[in-house]
């Protein structure tokens, strides 16, 4: 599974359901303030959870808030663990959740004030609310960790020297190796990260994400013949493990096979368990389009997206969405349409600050070469709360930097800029190119075609990767 953080639609580590463990669902030091009833299917959920099995989990926490209604600390686990998050009705019930809670005991309201964070504003207020019910329940190593992701350090070696600890001072908590493996990985340890992986799957065998964890290490690794195997055993422990199809899907999209990756997306897509996730799987089929180069099935497919999004009501994926399509209209030099997809963006009335929707306003802009909105958008962008769009954000100022004639600022603007990042490295590549330094240029496009991460909802990275893919292609026949 990707590396567990806190963010409203994911959810996080792994738990090691072994005999010594104690878990937050069975700790002493947590007084749940609910029905019977409730307080088992909240159990049932949380174990759910930390075992990565989203679909029952979510089951089990709405059941445990239909069971008590006022049960706060299950509502907000329903929200956080993957209903719909981007509605007013989500938080309104979060906000209605603390002050329900606010019966019950201090840990007990203390992490529903963390989720409720997670959900509404972001993951640095919920780190300290997470630390703090860390402190009251020690004994823990569940909400320990938990707070440790929600703010991790930035550097990935102390990230890794954290996850060492926590694996000594917890060494049977097998969700903790599921953590110390990306980490190992991102220190560029990558024998450690797959011997971490490999630990969690002696550890929880039957666990269908202990296999996906190791299998998204192997496809790292280039080993997609192992990474598919295991891909296939999380489908098997459990078939609404869909993550296990998504894998499938990219190690397919890796080799080119595109067809056959996208039978697998669509088995995630049908068999997603909330209508936020299925918009986020149909995402992958708009990556595979854009990776086969077919750029009309492309924006169909994004059409399609925003036609449900509209429909459940989540304005913020679909301006998303029309954004995508007004710089991929921009890119193909038909202005008209890429205005008129920037109009159905702002007819959602996402009125919030958002790093995206701003981004995508700004690449339309600038490949259209309307500097003045261009850069208004980019502000925008800069000025939004979306921490982790940060580096796409850069990506957009060296773009509207090289296409000003100016890529000297953009390689200096991006010398600071995470470069494994595929968008950050298309940018460099299109300045290095506009230096006239073809060789530099060529690096990072082959940078970017040996990457082996892959995430084909991400809209830039697929197309970075089309486009390093075809520039390679003209450098070969000259």
């Amino acid at each position: 599974m990707r590396r567990p953080h806190l963010v409203a639609a994911a959810v996080f580590t792994v738990l090691a359901v072994l005999p010594c463990e104690r878990t937050l669902a069975q700790a002493k030091e947590l007084t749940l303030t609910a029905s019977p009833e409730a307080i088992a299917h909240f159990r049932q959920g949380w174990l759910a959870s930390d075992l990565n099995n989203q679909s029952e989990a979510l089951k089990h926490f709405k059941m445990a808030s239909d069971a008590d209604p006022s049960f706060g600390l299950a509502r907000v686990m329903y929200r956080y663990s993957g209903a719909a998050n981007d509605t007013k009705e989500s938080t309104d019930d979060v906000n209605r959740a603390v002050v329900d809670a606010a019966k019950a005991s201090t840990a007990e309201l203390l992490l529903t004030l963390a989720f409720r964070e997670a959900v509404v504003v972001g993951t640095r207020p919920a780190a300290i609310l997470l630390r703090a019910a860390s402190e009251l329940i020690p004994t823990d190593p569940t909400i320990a960790t938990l707070a440790f992701y929600s703010d991790p350090p930035a550097d990935p070696k102390a990230q890794l020297t954290a996850l060492k600890g926590f694996a000594a001072r917890f060494p049977d908590y097998a969700s903790i190796y599921n953590g110390l493996a990306y980490a190992a990985w991102a220190a560029n340890d990558h024998p450690a990260g797959l011997d971490a992986a490999r630990m969690q799957v002696k550890l929880l065998p039957d666990n269908p994400n202990s296999h996906d964890t190791y299998a998204e290490l192997l496809q790292w690794d280039g080993n997609y013949a192992e990474a598919l195997k295991h891909y296939g055993d999380a489908v098997k422990l459990d078939p609404a493990f869909v993550e296990g199809y998504r894998g499938m899907a990219e190690v397919e999209a890796l080799q080119g096979h595109y067809d056959k990756a996208r039978v697998y997306a669509n088995q995630a897509i049908s068999g997603a368990s909330q209508p936020g996730l299925k918009l986020f799987y149909m995402r992958d089929i708009a990556g595979l389009f854009a990776l086969a180069g077919d750029t009309k099935a492309m924006q169909a497919q994004l059409t399609v997206v925003a036609n449900e999004a509209k429909a459940a009501g989540n304005n913020r994926i679909a301006a998303v969405m029309y954004g995508q399509l007004a710089a991929s209209s921009a890119n193909m030099g038909d202005g008209k349409a890429a205005h008129a997809y920037l109009d159905m963006a702002r007819s959602m009335n996402y009125t919030d600050p958002d790093a995206q929707i701003s981004y995508f306003t700004t690449m339309t802009h600038a490949m259209l070469k309307h500097w003045e909105p261009a850069n208004a958008a980019l502000a925008a962008a800069k000025a939004a709360p979306e921490l982790g769009f940060k580096q796409r954000v850069m990506a957009a100022e060296a773009y509207l930097a090289t296409a000003q004639g100016k890529p000297a600022d953009a390689v200096a603007l991006l010398a600071s800029a995470d470069q494994t990042d595929m968008v950050v490295a298309g940018r460099l590549a299109e300045a290095y190119a506009a230096l006239g330094r073809t060789e530099d240029a060529a690096k990072m496009q082959q940078q970017i075609l040996d990457s082996r991460t892959l995430v084909l909802a991400d809209f830039g990275a697929t197309n970075a990767r089309a486009r390093a893919r075809k520039s390679i292609k003209v450098a070969q026949k000259k």
